[in-house]
């Protein structure tokens, strides 16, 4: 599993509570990467897991490997990674 540096920057300016939950969220989803659900367009291909009212984006490599892309609050993380994906077109 790992982690982008800009999921990094995100974790450190929530407050320690969070941050924590957030990282058990990312263990969980490294002990078992099905608990997510898939996401459909135009996400498709990443999966979200849920922890309290934040969301952990990560996507599933053919070598099993997990990346985590973005973590971020239900409210605005799904539109910010519609945007990150239309920038990098």
């Amino acid at each position: 599993m790992k982690l982008r540096p800009s999921v990094e920057n995100d974790l450190r300016r929530l407050d320690r509570m969070l941050r924590r939950k957030l990282i058990l969220g990312c263990r969980d989803v490294f002990d078992d990467w099905t608990i997510g659900k898939r996401l459909g367009t135009p996400l498709h291909g990443l999966r979200s897991h849920r922890v309290n009212e934040y969301r952990i984006i990560y996507k599933i490599h053919a070598s099993s490997e997990i990346d985590i892309i973005a973590t971020g609050h239900r409210n605005e993380i799904y539109e910010r990674m519609e945007e990150r994906k239309k920038s990098k077109r």
